[in-house]
Parts: C-alpha cells; sequence; structure tokens
C-alpha cells in the first residue's frame, strides 16, 4: 500500500548545493539560480513567469509560501548559446535559506515549479534525499536519480507539508466509502480508525509484523486523507461558496479543527497498531502506565505493576517508545523508566543519520525499524537496528 511514485507528482526534480552567490544579497543582488538546460524541453524557449512554491525544510518544520518564478534566457539577443535562469522573488523561504543547504528545483505534473530549500545537515535533509533519491551533491544542478521511489506515508507527510496534494490509491475508494456509512456524522476516533484500517488490510502479524505495522500504518493514512478530503468538502464547501460575505472566524475553527485531528491521528496510530501487534502475539504489556513522578512511558513489558515491584529484576523489564518520526524527540525515551538501563525506541521514519542512529546506541537506546523502512538505512547502520520481529522475539522470550 502506497501512494505512487515521486514520478507521478514531478516530470523532474534538478538538485544542488546552494552556494554564497546563489542566496547571500551581500554577494548577489541577482535574485535567480541557473543551470536549468533539462527543464527547456517543458518550459520551452519564450520568456514566461511560472506559478511556483516556496519551501525552506528543517528539523523545526517547514515554512512554505505561493509565488511565481520567471524562465528566461540570460543571453537572448546575444551571440551565445542560450543560458536559461528563473528568476525568483523575495521571500521568507529563500530568505532563510543558507549556503551549503541542500536545493531543489522540482517541475510538477501541473506544470508549476516547487523549490525546496533544505537545512544542510539536518535529518529533513536526510529525508527529502530519501525521498528523491539524491546523492552526492556539488554546486550545479544535477538531475536526481530516481523519481521512481515509491511514496509511502511517510513520504506523503512530507509531500503534503510542501503543500502538494497527495493521491490516496485508488484501491480503497470502496473502504473510503464504506467510512461513510459507518460514520456518517462525525470523524472516527483514531483507535477506531486503526482498528478499520487492520480490517481493511487483513494481514494476521504474526506471520510477518513487520509488513504488518507499516501496511496497517500507510493504509490508515490513506483512509484518513480519504475521508477527511470529503468531509472537509462538506464541512468547508458551503462556508466558502458562493458567500458574498464569508464567515471568517467559522472557517478558522473549522481549518484548526482539521490541523488538530491530523495532528492528534498521526500521533497515536503507531500505537494502537503496536497494541494489536503484542495482543495478536500474546504480549504482556502495559501502554501509557506511570512509572516516576508524572512519566509515562509508551509501553511497558512485561506491566507497570512488575516495574514497580522493587522485587521483580530490572533485566527482565523493557521499555520502549513509539515515534513516527524519532528526529530530537528520542531524547525524551531516555529519561523514562529509571529502573531499564537500555531502552527501546521503534520508528517509522527513513534514513536517519548515521551521527544520530550512532548518538542512540552510545547513549543506551535500541532503535527498532520495520524491515521495509530499513532499506534506507546504510548497511553499517542496518547491522545494529532491529527490526519489530527482533523486539518481539526479544520480550516472548524475557517473558517465558
Amino acid at each position: 500500500m502506497d501512494f505512487g511514485s515521486v514520478g507521478d507528482y514531478f516530470e523532474v526534480a534538478l538538485s544542488k548545493r546552494l552556494s554564497a552567490v546563489d542566496v547571500d544579497s551581500r554577494i548577489s543582488h541577482q535574485h535567480e539560480l541557473g543551470g536549468f538546460a533539462k527543464l527547456r524541453p517543458m518550459l520551452g524557449d519564450s520568456r514566461r513567469r511560472v506559478d511556483a512554491t516556496y519551501a525552506y525544510v528543517s528539523d523545526a518544520g517547514v515554512e512554505v509560501e505561493r509565488g511565481f518564478t520567471t524562465w528566461y534566457n540570460s543571453r537572448e539577443g546575444k551571440p551565445r548559446p542560450p543560458e536559461f535562469r528563473l528568476y525568483y522573488p523575495d521571500n521568507a523561504p529563500v530568505s532563510s535559506a543558507r549556503e551549503g543547504d541542500l536545493t531543489l528545483a522540482c517541475l510538477s505534473k501541473d506544470g508549476g515549479m516547487v523549490f525546496l530549500f533544505v537545512e544542510g545537515g539536518s535529518d529533513a535533509e536526510t529525508d527529502v534525499e530519501w525521498l528523491f533519491g539524491i546523492g552526492e551533491q556539488g554546486e550545479r544542478f544535477d538531475q536526481t536519480r530516481d523519481l521512481g521511489r515509491r511514496v509511502d506515508a511517510t513520504g506523503a507527510a512530507i509531500l503534503s507539508a510542501l503543500g502538494i496534494e497527495v493521491e490516496r490509491p485508488m484501491t480503497l475508494d470502496e473502504a473510503i466509502a464504506r467510512m461513510f456509512d459507518r460514520w456518517p456524522d462525525s470523524f472516527p476516533t483514531g483507535r477506531e480508525l486503526s482498528a478499520y484500517a487492520r480490517e481493511v488490510v487483513g494481514i494476521d502479524p504474526r506471520d510477518d509484523p513487520d509488513s504488518a505495522v507499516v501496511d496497517w500504518y500507510n493504509t490508515q493514512t490513506a483512509l484518513f486523507m480519504g475521508y477527511e478530503g470529503e468531509d472537509r468538502e462538506r464541512r468547508l464547501g458551503p462556508l466558502v461558496r458562493d458567500v458574498s460575505d464569508p464567515d471568517y472566524d467559522a472557517i478558522l475553527r473549522e481549518a484548526m479543527s482539521i490541523f488538530q485531528r491530523r495532528r492528534s491521528s498521526a500521533g497515536h496510530a503507531l500505537e494502537y497498531h503496536l497494541e494489536a501487534l503484542f495482543d495478536a502475539h500474546g504480549i504482556s504489556y502495559t501502554a501509557q502506565g506511570q512509572t516516576e513522578g508524572k512519566e509515562k512511558p509508551d509501553f511497558l513489558f512485561p506491566s507497570v505493576d512488575a516495574y514497580r515491584d522493587d522485587g521483580f529484576p530490572s533485566s527482565r523489564l523493557t521499555l520502549l517508545g513509539a515515534k513516527t518520526t524519532a528526529k530530537d524527540r528520542w531524547g525524551q525515551v531516555l529519561k523514562e523508566g529509571s529502573r531499564v538501563e537500555r531502552k527501546h525506541l521503534v520508528t517509522l521514519e527513513p534514513a536517519i543519520t548515521e551521527a544520530q542512529t550512532s548518538e542512540m546506541d552510545r547513549r543506551g537506546l535500541q532503535l527498532v525499524v520495520p524491515r521495509p523502512i530499513q532499506a534506507t538505512y546504510s548497511p553499517a547502520q542496518r547491522s545494529w537496528l532491529w527490526s519489530l520481529s527482533d523486539f518481539c522475539r526479544h520480550v516472548l522470550e524475557l517473558q517465558k
């Protein structure tokens, strides 16, 4: 279950490292990027204005601004081979970009341009490199190697954050339609939607825990997007269509409700699917059990009661954090459950940097990544990572 390939959203994607002359106003006042010969067959030879989306992507989030770019031949009228450039106006994402940042210039399927400026050395950079199949970059635009990368829920989240409308798998149209029969008047709860996703997928997690959790999560993301799209049209449509005096307060309330629901659904979906996985394997656990102070680890094995029993051997306790994206949040797992020396963290985030995973290992955190996602990590990292199958075997052995 996926959301198509990157090539379904972009005709071509070019990438490079920003040089000082590209972005530093103290050096250059040109407001333009060059090296776009590969776009000429699609944009033509005539000067034209093209709709554009600009985004600055960092570990702190995504800053997006809509605007335009101008395609033109900087050597027009001169007896030299043409050199096509893209002029960009001042905007916040461009102002945030710095020398050394990864930059992508992408021509989308609708003929618009998407410019991504990605913080150099960040986890966000690793995510974008993985999604677009980018290797080592110089200071000239090169075509990215792989637009055939399949877009999973993580990739869909990246594209959605950039303002790109992600297409849900058509194979789920019937399942989405059934959702409105089951929940005609209100959005399903996160737990209800998670259970429905597992029902739609219909696989036994005891056969392949790793693929099961990934398929469950991707399917839930697609179901959520499908239901939300229809629900959004139903709720927001009357507020913005054919209204001479729009109720902006009502529109804002609905928009904030949509935003909060997205965050809540993404935040708990992985935990609900892990509960189903552990239940299927007959694994004893406590979810969100309180340990010291106000700490509530995502999962304690075999139980929070065992954790609180000083007579229960610490060596038989396991603590698992669950984060769809680890980024800087993995450190909080280390602060939970002082009786557990080496802690575990399961994540669906692809291609975390080697520097980050080495730091996790050094500080006593074992990273657990489903096998289908491990392919995005380096061979050295994969030799150390645990799969969900590994983790289930570990806790079952301790609970014998």
